[in-house]
Formats: structure tokens, C-alpha cells, sequence
């Protein structure tokens, strides 16, 4: 009974099935929560980003609108003090003013008289200035100027009017050629003025626009976050906060934008240069929620019912089809484990993989009744073998009590050499039995050695030398039982014999690291290359058992061994030269070499 008890132990730890482990279930509850969290996230980021965008569209399309809006009012402007400047040059009295060959105050004064009645029905021009060629010129002005007139002489000055050839210009403070007093920046309208009938250059005009006419412009649009400044980023107009978000990228006539705070106010900045103008405008715009359309917002909600529902549609079939009947399957599971028996499962399973799992524990069930049938009676056979074993170890002692029996004989009647051979073959014979032992210490392994090539030199004479250099620490290291004997077996026959010279075997043991080395050398014809990969690297079939010859089998064999009792596969290391000489090493674990105190070796 308690051998059944064991059996069925070593069958459930085969299995798994003694260990405790986690629910699937509570894994699987875990995955859906993880995975639930995972796509609330999801869906949040999502509701996020379209939120985002949707304020962000709004609020770029808002800004554009009123950037738009401010452009062309101001086109509209421009325009229209474009066709006042040309009134002003087209005016009697101003062309008498640049063709006068003397200029007086009566002229001067008739000249001003004439463009203040064109000036009448516009408020927003703060200045004009009529410059002859002479430089000599007259003004009319709501604030004080000054004129720069060593940069009206500079060519660059004077190409960048004429070059329009009678079409305006617009600059600020007249190209740097005038400044008002109190410091404002303003916008100048400049165009050169021709004779009617030669075309040659009479003069200049420079009108400068009020800077009333962009806020007038920007306080329509009733929009306070708007800003007008020149292409050099000189303040004109508007929310002159805006003018820290300004940077040169806004230079390009082509739109630009960018997110900015402004205050705790996040919102989308929009500017450009305006065309043919020296100016610069940006809007800043800044929405709510309520700029989301109803249509997005129902589209979101809507989403959000749907994903809700799926994933409580989802949660109760997983809950009544998987998460239930695994929880069920588990329980009875442990009950059947704790009961300490091997019982089939009495729970309902649905009629899907769960169900399939429990037909199949079933039968896993009868499976492992089965194996356990077997394995009792292998131990029995085990039991039996055991006793044959035992009767088995009588024969030995009879084989050495007679060569004992023998050696005796041999004394008395004088004959040394044989007692000596008598002697070495049972303590030989002793040594590799080893009382049955599968493992024994490498000292009793040399000694196997030496006995071996004694009993070989009484057939042979002094051919064969044999040197030893084994390290102290080794000599009682624990190895497999002749592994060393066919190495130095091959050695001798199919190497030092096939030479036909004398020769020698070398044995040599240390440690290096934690590996213990053992390498077996001899004088021999050597081994070509191919047939050592042969010999470690062909697997054991009946097939090729044949393909290998008795010396390479021999050696694969013991290699065999010694891999099984290394539990790994690089142990061994052959090296040889043609015509020279054949070393095997063998590599094992110091810990493999080990015995424990109950005297078996440790794992």
C-alpha cells in the first residue's frame, strides 16, 4: 500500500499537478480588467484627441476668419487712399508748386489750400508731404515731422519709388525718410510725381495714414485679441500682449500657425504678412466646449454606449462560459488533488473547449491509473532483479578465491612470475567490479589502469611506458566506472601497436576552474579529422552502429556515458596528430564529482 502511496507521488509530480498554482480564472479576470483598462484609456485618448482637434480646427478657422476679414478691410483702405493720392497729384495748384521756378509762401500756402480740400473727406491721413526735386517741399500735418533728407539722397531711396514708375508704395515711415515727433509708427503711401506732358520727375509725394485706421479696423471686428505690427515686428495696432507670441516665422506670406497660452488660456495663433503691404497680422482665437458641434459630441457618446455595452456584453458571456465553468472545473480540481484519489470529475461543463478539458481530464485520469498499474509492477521486477543481483555477487568471490587459491600454488613451487600475474589479475578483477558500483573514486580508476597495462607488459615486454600526473585534489573525485580502460585500450591497439614502435600512455588529472580535467594520451598513429567529427557528432542509431568501426564505437560509447553522467553535451575534447600522437580529455563539473555524506553522488 505505501508503494502505491509512492507511485501515485511520483505520478502527480510528473504531471504538475501536487504544485499550487494560479487560477486561470483569477489570471483570466485580471487579463479582461488589464485589458478594460487598457481600452478606457484607449478610448479616452481617443475622445481626447478628437476634442482637441475639433477645438483646434475651430479655433484656427475662427482666427482665420477674422485675419481674412482684417486683410481685406485693410486692402480696401489702402485702396482707397491710393486713388486720394492720385487726386493730390493730379491737383492744379500742386503741379504749378513743382514746376515753379521760384517757390514763395503765396504758392506754398495755395498748394496746401488745395490738397486740405481733397484731405476733407477722409480723416485718417495724419500727413502730407510734397517733395520738388530740389527737396524743397510743403506739408500738411496733424503732428510735427522730421525729415531725413540725407536718406531721400540715397539711391536706394530714390529707386525704390521710381521703379513703380508713377504706382505707390507702401513703406513705414516713408522708407525711414520721416518721423513723426511723438514717436508713432505709421504707414506712408509713396509715389513719384511725373509732368504730364515730358513723363520726367517733378516730385514726391509722401502721405502718411493715421494709425486710427487699423484700430478702427481691428475695434470692427469686435474681436480683442487681434494685432497688426510692421513686417519688422514694430507694434501698429490692437492687443500688444500678442506681441510676445510673434516670432519670424510669422514674416512669410504664406499662413502660419502655432498653440500658444495666453494667460491660462490655451488657443491656436494665426499670422502673416499681408500682400504688397509692410504689415503683419495675427489673431488669436481661444474655445470652449461649446465650439464642439452637437454632431461630434453625439457621435462620441454614442461610442461610448456602444463600447460600454460591448464590454458588458463580453464580461457576462465570458462569466457564464469560460470564467464560471473554469472556476467550477478548478474546484473540483482541488477537491479530487486534497482527497488525496485519483477521481473523475462529477461537475457540469458546458459543451465547448472547457467541456473538452474535463473529457480529457477524465481520461487523463484512467491514463494515470494505468501508469501506476505499470509502475508497481516494474517495481516488483525491480524487487526480483535485486535479489538475482545479490545471489549474482557470490560468483565473484568464487572467481577470486580461486585465483587466489592459484597464486598460492605458485609460490610454493617457485614460480614468482606467475604468482605476480595471478595477483595483478584479481586485484584487477577486484577493482572493476567494484562491488557493482556504477561510479567510484578516479584513484580506484587508475589503479584499474595500472593493473590493465601490467597484465598487458607480461604479454608484450616494456613497449608500452605509462606516466600518471593526477592532483591530489582529484585522486577522490567521483566518476564513471571505465572510462578511462577503453581510452587506453584504443590507445594501445589501434595507435601505438599500428605504429610499430614502442610508445607511451599518459594520464594526466587537475581542476581548472570548476571543472575537473582527465585526458588520456598516447604516442599512436593518430586520427584523422574526419573520423573525430564522425565519432562526436554521430547520433546512436542501429544504422550506424555499423558505419563507425570497433575503435570508434568503443570511444563514442564511453562518451555516451560520460555526457549522461554530466547531464550536458560538451564534455569531451579529442585532439590529435597524424603520425604523432591522440589526446582525449574529458571536461566534467566539479559539483558532478561530488559525494554526499548518504554516499551517493550529488545532483
Amino acid at each position: 500500500m505505501r508503494k502505491r502511496e509512492k507511485a501515485k507521488e511520483k505520478i502527480l509530480s510528473i504531471t504538475g499537478m501536487d504544485r499550487g498554482n494560479e487560477s486561470l480564472s483569477a489570471g483570466m479576470i485580471k487579463v479582461l480588467r488589464l485589458g478594460l483598462l487598457i481600452l478606457s484609456l484607449a478610448f479616452l485618448c481617443s475622445f481626447f484627441i478628437i476634442i482637441s482637434k475639433e477645438r483646434r480646427d475651430h479655433e484656427l478657422k475662427e482666427a482665420e476668419t477674422y485675419l481674412y476679414s482684417v486683410e481685406s478691410s485693410v486692402h480696401s483702405a489702402m485702396d482707397n487712399y491710393v486713388e486720394i493720392s492720385q487726386l493730390i497729384l493730379m491737383n492744379d495748384d500742386v503741379r504749378t508748386f513743382l514746376s515753379a521756378e521760384k517757390v514763395d509762401k503765396g504758392l506754398i500756402n495755395d498748394t496746401k489750400y488745395s490738397v486740405l480740400n481733397i484731405l476733407a473727406v477722409c480723416n485718417n491721413i495724419d500727413s502730407v508731404h510734397i517733395f520738388r526735386n530740389d527737396l524743397d517741399y510743403m506739408k500738411t500735418s496733424k503732428s510735427e515731422y522730421r525729415v531725413d533728407f540725407d536718406r531721400m539722397k540715397q539711391p536706394e531711396w530714390q529707386n525704390l519709388i521710381a521703379n513703380k514708375k508713377g504706382g505707390p508704395v507702401v513703406r513705414i515711415n516713408g522708407f525711414d525718410a520721416l518721423f513723426s515727433f511723438d514717436g508713432k509708427t505709421l504707414m506712408t503711401i509713396c509715389r513719384v510725381i511725373n509732368d504730364y506732358n515730358t513723363q520726367q520727375q517733378t516730385g514726391i509725394l509722401l502721405m502718411s495714414i493715421d494709425d486710427s485706421l487699423l484700430n478702427m479696423i481691428l475695434h470692427a471686428q469686435k474681436n480683442e485679441h487681434m494685432c497688426i505690427l510692421t513686417d519688422r515686428g514694430q507694434f501698429l495696432a490692437g492687443d500688444e500682449e500678442l506681441m510676445k507670441y510673434y516670432d519670424k516665422s510669422f514674416r512669410s506670406e504664406t499662413e502660419h500657425s502655432k498653440t500658444v497660452w495666453k494667460g491660462l488660456s490655451r488657443g491656436t495663433m494665426v499670422g502673416r504678412k499681408v500682400d504688397e503691404l509692410p504689415i503683419i497680422i495675427l489673431s488669436y482665437s481661444s474655445s470652449s466646449l461649446k465650439a464642439i458641434s452637437w454632431e461630434s459630441i453625439f457621435g462620441l457618446m454614442l461610442m461610448a454606449l456602444a463600447f460600454g455595452g460591448a464590454v458588458l456584453l463580453a464580461g457576462s458571456y465570458i462569466s457564464k462560459r469560460i470564467t464560471r465553468p473554469l472556476a467550477d472545473l478548478t474546484a473540483e480540481i482541488n477537491r479530487n488533488k486534497f482527497a488525496g484519489g485519483l477521481e473523475k470529475l462529477s461537475v457540469k461543463l458546458p459543451e465547448n473547449e472547457i467541456g473538452e478539458l474535463g473529457e480529457n481530464y477524465n481520461d487523463m485520469i484512467d491514463h494515470l491509473k494505468e501508469l501506476i498499474e505499470s509502475l508497481l509492477e516494474k517495481e516488483k521486477t525491480i524487487q526480483r532483479a535485486e535479489v538475482w543481483a545479490l545471489h549474482e555477487q557470490i560468483k565473484p568471490h568464487f572467481l577470486y578465491n580461486s585465483l587466489e587459491t592459484i597464486s598460492a600454488m605458485a609460490i610454493d613451487d617457485g614460480a614468482e612470475d606467475v604468482h605476480f600475474a595471478l595477483e595483478t589479475l584479481g586485484r584487477f578483477f577486484r577493482n572493476f567490479l567494484s562491488k557493482g558500483d556504477r561510479e567510484i573514486p578516479l584513484e580506484r580508476e587508475v589503479h584499474i589502469i595500472q593493473d590493465y597495462l601490467k597484465l598487458l607488459k607480461l604479454r608484450y615486454g616494456d613497449i608500452i611506458n605509462d606516466e600518471y600526473e593526477i592532483d591530489e585534489e582529484a585522486k577522490n573525485c567521483v566518476i564513471p566506472k571505465l572510462i578511462l580502460q577503453p581510452l587506453v585500450e584504443n590507445g594501445i591497439y589501434h595507435g601505438i601497436r599500428m605504429k610499430g614502435e614502442p610508445g607511451s600512455v599518459k594520464i594526466k588529472a587537475f581542476f581548472e576552474g570548476e571543472n575537473l580535467h582527465i585526458s588520456v594520451r598516447d604516442s599512436g598513429v593518430g586520427m584523422p579529422q574526419e573520423e573525430i567529427e564522425k565519432i562526436l557528432n554521430q547520433k546512436r542509431t542501429a544504422k550506424n552502429e555499423d558505419d563507425l568501426n570497433q575503435f570508434g564505437f568503443g570511444l563514442w560509447g564511453t562518451i555516451e556515458r560520460v555526457k549522461y553522467f554530466c547531464d550536458k553535451e560538451d564534455v569531451v575534447r579529442i585532439e590529435s596528430v597524424i603520425g604523432d600522437h591522440t589526446e582525449i580529455e574529458f571536461i566534467i563539473p566539479k559539483e558532478k564529482t561530488v559525494r554526499n555524506p548518504s554516499g551517493t553522488r550529488e545532483a
